[in-house]
């Protein structure tokens, strides 16, 4: 059942007949951290390699996949899609 909120789901738990809702809510603060960290640790000192790029973007997406896993967000599935561009200038 939908809360009030788009980011919001309902649990009902009944306990004595009792229903119970508990709200979960989404935090994008919390994970835009976590995604932020992986990319920097990945990234840092590289230079752009096209060679390369399939790989680290594996590697990155994995590990953001994983970081964002240990938050124990309930109910969402996790997706993650990395691209590595050049910048020209």
């Amino acid at each position: 059942m939908r809360g009030k909120h788009s980011d919001e789901f309902a649990f009902f738990n009944s306990f004595l007949n009792y229903p119970l809702l508990i709200y979960f809510r989404f935090y994008p603060s919390k994970v835009k951290k976590v995604i932020e960290k992986c990319i920097v640790d990945k990234m840092k000192d590289k230079t752009y390699d096209y060679k390369e790029c399939e790989k680290m973007a594996k590697d990155i997406s994995s590990n953001i996949k994983e970081a964002v896993k240990k938050l124990n967000i309930p109910w969402y599935k996790i997706i993650v899609q990395t691209v590595i561009g050049e910048i020209g200038g």
